[in-house]
């Protein structure tokens, strides 16, 4: 009895150890996707915004390394109560059948061992990871105060750059998944996240009749909403359709539509009337760091003024 009490007293402590190495590790019980589509005129930054926008965090490998941390855990704590279990009942029963005990016992022992030694293993890779997001982190910002300078020779040099900015154009409809990002940290309900870059419109050289870059935004929203209506199948494991087309389908629940600094132009504004009811709009202004504050404030005034009297 004592024996016993101390094994459970040894197997309680060890797991406290493990919660604490692994605090952070991530076991989601729920995952429901996140859409966001980005809008607006050609050269405003909304394909860079996308590239960028969980770029430092990495989130997908940075996670990722979390949850298998999280797995391994389990794996070695299963095995380590099918030990206890074994060990109970070899003191009750009798010599044949501890005997038999005996056996499993060993082969659950050198499995927990393989298990440790994969569990350390994951924890030093996340601990790798952890080093690097940290690292990216200084680099941000140390560059940080760079980043005006930049912006300011980039504003500068706005001629040369429309001559060439065909070269890295968005011409057709892309998508970005970012798999199981946690909605808070340490949260245990995650998403994910596709990121959806279109097509600059205002652009004679990439947006014409025959191409029109507003024509596939509108119709790129319009196809998923056909997609998720005409669906008729669940395609994700242990959800049933009607949950999946609720917590986990393709429409697009996040619109930002970019707009450039100190104007607005009538394009934007038709083109917002034809999406928004399809979609939540939210109006970003691109290039705001080129505004004083009190410019900002005007201009978000008039273009609050300018949607609500359309």
């Amino acid at each position: 009895m004592v024996q016993a009490f101390m094994e459970d007293a040894a197997g309680s402590a060890e797991r406290e150890c493990d919660a604490a190495e692994d605090a952070d590790a991530l076991a989601f019980k729920s995952i429901e996707s996140f859409n966001i589509l980005c809008v607006g005129e050609s050269g405003l930054g909304k394909s860079t915004f996308l590239r960028d926008i969980f770029a430092h965090l990495d989130p997908t490998k940075f996670h990722e390394a979390r949850r298998r941390v999280a797995a391994q855990r389990d794996v070695v704590h299963a095995l380590e109560d099918a030990i206890r279990r074994n060990e109970q009942e070899s003191r009750q029963c009798d010599d044949t059948r501890a005997l038999q005990l005996r056996e499993e016992r060993v082969a659950l022992k050198a499995r927990r061992d393989e298990a440790r030694a994969a569990l350390d293993e994951l924890r030093q890779q996340k601990r790798q990871q952890e080093q690097t997001v940290a690292q990216l982190r200084t680099e941000i910002a140390e560059l940080e105060h760079l980043l005006c300078e930049l912006r300011r020779r980039r504003d500068a040099e706005e001629d040369d750059e429309a001559a060439t900015r065909i070269g890295h154009e968005t011409t057709e409809v892309s998508c970005r998944l970012i798999k199981e990002m946690p909605l808070f940290e340490g949260s245990r309900h995650g998403l994910d996240v596709t990121l959806i870059d279109t097509p600059g419109y205002g652009d004679v050289l990439v947006d014409s009749p025959a191409n029109s870059s507003a024509a596939k935004v509108v119709a790129e929203v319009k196809r998923r909403i056909e997609a998720h209506v005409h669906k008729d199948r669940a395609t994700r494991p242990g959800l049933p359709l009607d949950d999946e087309k609720k917590y986990w389908n393709e429409l697009v629940h996040l619109c930002l539509f970019f707009v450039p600094p100190h104007r607005m132009k009538r394009a934007d504004v038709e083109l917002m009337t034809r999406l928004h009811e399809l979609v939540p709009l939210v109006v970003v202004i691109a290039k705001a760091d080129t505004m004083t504050k009190s410019e900002t404030r005007e201009f978000k005034a008039e273009v609050r003024q300018q949607l609500q009297s359309e």
